[in-house]
């Protein structure tokens, strides 16, 4: 059996009977604002039976500014991009050269990215943004190579 939870309401929502003991609440095209407690209630007699879930939606890590190919110039400051949507909140890390970067003087965590303070011809090279989202596992990493040149690019 199948039905529609008042289609006049929002036609998005239905509802399919498994069996007397089970029954499934189906959203179609789920957004953020679908997310909160359903309840299901029914009653017999002068009995009333509930039961109430959670739905909680997640966003999955989607690099949204994170170039695989940056420049800077020697000697200023710059911030290598990598900006991240993901829902629960993600935890930026980055390596250099295999080892996990610090943050320090020289290079600085920022929630899209990481800052190089006073940019170094050593600065070349590749740099990797590991994505963590703790609370569902999910982790990308991205690699991003820096080019350092001496002089400012210009555009032709």
């Amino acid at each position: 059996m199948f039905c529609i939870i008042d289609r006049k309401i929002n036609a998005r929502f239905a509802v399919q009977i498994i069996d007397p003991k089970k029954i499934i609440l189906i959203i179609n095209k789920l957004t953020e604002s679908d997310q909160g407690i359903y309840t299901c209630a029914t009653g017999y007699d002068t009995r009333s039976f509930s039961v109430s879930k959670e739905i909680k939606l997640y966003i999955p890590i989607t690099f949204t500014d994170a170039p695989t190919e940056q420049s800077a110039t020697l000697g200023t400051l710059y911030h290598i991009k990598c900006k991240i949507l993901a829902d629960p909140s993600p935890q930026l890390t980055w390596q250099r050269n295999g080892e996990k970067l610090v943050s320090n003087q020289h290079y600085t965590y920022d929630s899209d990215g990481l800052i190089i303070n006073n940019v170094q011809e050593y600065d070349d090279g590749d740099y990797i943004c590991e994505v963590l989202v703790s609370e569902t596992g999910e982790y990308q990493r991205r690699t991003i190579h820096l080019e350092v040149s001496l002089t400012k690019h210009t555009d032709m």
